[in-house]
């Protein structure tokens, strides 16, 4: 009588196999350490080190705050304008200009209600 090998079975291929494939893939990408940017890493780390979303953030929540604006700004310029001003010369902007335009006479709201009216059926 001859004794006849079993193969193993398909589960415990996956049991065994699929681990030690996906320690392999994870130990192949680790290892590529090329750098694929085609900006040199002497350009790039600088700029990422100084741009952040955070900066942008505060400018958002400084130019979007509800705020009673002060008297001088209605004669002269608003906080905005003169915010984006002062930071675009920040930034290194040379030649920054504020155009102004004639205009009505400038509202400056105190005080408001809002009423939520349910139509009449």
């Amino acid at each position: 009588m001859s004794a006849r090998r079993s193969r193993p079975s398909f589960a415990w291929v996956a049991v065994a196999g699929l681990p030690l494939l996906a320690a392999a893939l994870v130990a192949a990408g680790a290892s590529s350490g090329a750098d694929r940017c085609l900006v040199p890493a002497s350009i790039r780390n600088p700029i990422l080190n100084e741009v952040s979303g955070e900066q942008a953030l505060v400018h958002v929540q400084l130019l979007s705050a509800n705020r009673d604006r002060q008297a001088e700004e209605y004669t002269d310029r608003f906080f905005e304008t003169s915010y984006i001003s002062r930071m675009a010369k920040q930034y290194g902007l040379s030649d920054v200009k504020v155009d102004f335009f004639p205009t009505r006479d400038a509202w400056d709201g105190e005080e408001g209600e809002l009423w939520l009216e349910q139509p009449v059926e």
